[in-house]
């Protein structure tokens, strides 16, 4: 999907430039590299880039290693000629095979490192995407001039030759004959285009040295990711910018490269365009997602003032902005504000007579979730179901909105004693979620984490360890603020089962994580850090490593001296020093044997 919007961002001289000017530092060290540069800086034309990205030079090799990284911002870089590429491939694609049937058998020869080829082993039957154009031939001669003989297997590389089966009625993504444009005329060239999906049919060895492996073009994907898909793609339009570039990187979690452009775009908007409140609005959305919440009300306030002197008051973004800092006060614990804001965004809508059913469902979602956390459950459970009933009638099955929704109507059921509503809620929304977002989304950890809860709550404490290591790793891969109450909160529930059944380096482990993150707060939370300090502490010196539990203890210690006097725990400095005593460390006992 990112890629889709990358193909359709619009070409401008600014980004042709801004990528002549990347491969150039690239190759800064190359004079035939760049002397090939300046070449195509000048003669390139979009009816030529098939024939430029077949060319052996500076353009494959850098939007290949590109596609190897799955790097955005990087192959953002290049869209100004992907966009290029994407459309004469389609446009051949269309020519040659749009409305043809029959079947075609092609050849791809390449190096493959031995891992890649064991999961491609271990996943017979399986789909697999392919993150980069695929150059093949129709002969399987040419494919084994690129394939090797086995030469490089003492440096875990294997020789192996893609045989591809290609029904023409595959019409996901293109795949032309490019014998005509490509620079290589005498391969019976065919391209395949980023994206395409193949079921994997068997892996086996060809000869001594060289590996064939079968594959058949495959237009399978769920059903329920591609309404998702089509969802997005309709939402994004026909003609996206990198403002929705931005909303979709947002959408999977991915904050950080979001961020970067949006804040590209800060620089390129005039004051008085019309997007300028939206943008504002969108960062707000991140910093208050990542944890950073006078950032975003900083945020939020810039999109007030700008939607005011450009849309007016009778706007649903209005409504948007208002919702988003409900938010805001929510997360303070300012509950009865943000049911005020909510209520201020719902009246807008209704006054504007939006059809927006999604703005509507969001901020049912908002009072839903205000009142779950003042114990107002019934209320909570209202608001609730009138967002899913909402979300169902206008959003994909296969939504993340719904999966969160679906999360936190099975936590409400939870509290409320209904166990298996509760499971059955949760289930649902971790199954939508395994389907279509990112491994390292912050959604996957909450639900992760929720399920781990509930299975510890009810002393299943295998279970419970299962879904919350989940939700740690996953927490790890996001992108959230070091010292975010959603990192906190999966922290603290590992810790808490660990500790329960004495999974000792499970307990090391997580403690570590536990005192780094109240120690990036500003200001560290002392206290905290003092506890669990002390606890690495007692947890090292069991293990018999005396030079870290001092360490450690020397931490909590020095943590909780910088606490306010009135404001220090006396049954934690106790607990302290009689640590530093048990180890043997007198003269620290005796010095703080009194406050």
């Amino acid at each position: 999907l990112l890629i889709g919007v990358i193909y359709r961002l619009p070409q401008t001289l600014g980004a042709k430039s801004e990528m002549i000017e990347e491969c150039r530092e690239n190759y800064v060290d190359n004079p035939f590299q760049l002397r090939m540069i300046d070449e195509f800086y000048e003669k390139y034309t979009a009816d030529s880039a098939i024939h430029w990205y077949t060319k052996d030079c500076f353009l494959y090799r850098l939007l290949n290693s590109a596609f190897r990284t799955q790097n955005i911002d990087i192959i953002f870089n290049y869209h100004y000629f992907l966009t290029d590429l994407f459309k004469q491939l389609t446009a051949l694609h269309q020519d040659q095979f749009g409305d043809k049937t029959g079947k075609l058998k092609v050849y791809r020869g390449q190096y493959l490192k031995l891992q890649e080829l064991e999961k491609l082993k271990n996943n017979i039957g399986h789909l697999v995407s392919i993150n980069t154009f695929l150059s093949t031939s129709t002969q399987c001669c040419v494919a084994a001039e690129f394939s090797g003989n086995g030469e490089h297997q003492s440096k875990g590389i294997e020789s192996v030759i893609f045989e591809i089966d290609i029904d023409h009625a595959v019409q996901r993504r293109p795949f032309a004959r490019i014998d005509k444009f490509s620079a290589n005329k005498d391969e019976n060239e065919i391209l395949i285009a980023m994206g395409s999906v193949f079921r994997i049919e068997e892996v086996e060895l060809f000869t001594d040295y060289i590996w064939s492996i079968k594959l058949v073009l495959s237009s399978e994907v769920k059903e329920e990711v591609e309404n998702l898909f089509s969802y997005f793609t309709q939402h994004i339009g026909k003609q996206p910018s990198i403002l929705e570039l931005g909303v979709l990187l947002s959408k999977i979690g991915d904050f950080e490269r979001a961020k970067r452009f949006y804040q590209r775009l800060l620089v390129e908007l005039p004051s008085d365009d019309i997007d300028l409140g939206v943008l504002y609005n969108n960062l707000g959305e991140i910093y208050r997602q990542q944890g950073y919440l006078n950032e975003a009300m900083e945020y939020y306030k810039k999109a007030i003032q700008e939607f005011t002197e450009t849309v007016g008051f009778r706007d649903e973004w209005f409504a948007v902005v208002h919702s988003n800092m409900a938010m805001i006060f929510e997360a303070r614990g300012e509950f009865e504000r943000a049911i005020t804001y909510y209520r201020c965004a719902l009246l807008i809508i209704q006054h504007i007579d939006s059809d927006d059913a999604e703005l509507f469902s969001t901020v049912y979602h908002g009072m839903a979730t205000s009142f779950q956390k003042q114990g107002k459950l019934m209320a909570a459970l209202h608001f609730y179901q009138k967002a899913l009933k909402v979300e169902n009638q206008v959003l994909p099955t296969a939504h993340p909105s719904i999966a969160t929704t679906y999360t936190n109507i099975g936590q409400l059921h939870f509290t409320m004693k209904n166990m298996a509503p509760a499971f059955d809620c949760m289930h649902k929304a971790l199954t939508i979620l395994l389907d279509v977002l990112p491994k390292n989304h912050p959604q996957l950890a909450i639900t992760y984490g929720c399920i781990g809860g509930m299975y510890f709550s009810l002393g299943q404490d295998l279970e419970a360890i299962d879904h919350c290591l989940k939700a740690e790793a996953t927490i790890d891969q996001s992108t959230l603020a070091s010292d975010h109450k959603i990192r906190e909160d999966i922290y603290l529930s590992v810790c808490a089962l660990a500790n329960r059944n004495k999974w000792n380096d499970i307990s090391i482990r997580i403690n570590h994580k536990i005192v780094e993150l109240f120690n990036a707060r500003t200001p560290p939370d002392l206290y905290w850090v003092a506890f669990y300090g002390n606890n690495l502490g007692k947890m090292y010196f069991d293990k018999g490593n005396r030079d870290l539990a001092v360490k450690y203890h020397n931490l909590a210690l020095d943590s909780i001296q910088q606490l306010p006097r009135t404001e220090i725990n006396k049954r934690l400095y106790a607990s302290i020093v009689d640590a530093f005593q048990y180890i043997g460390y007198f003269d620290i006992s005796r010095e703080h044997f009194t406050l």
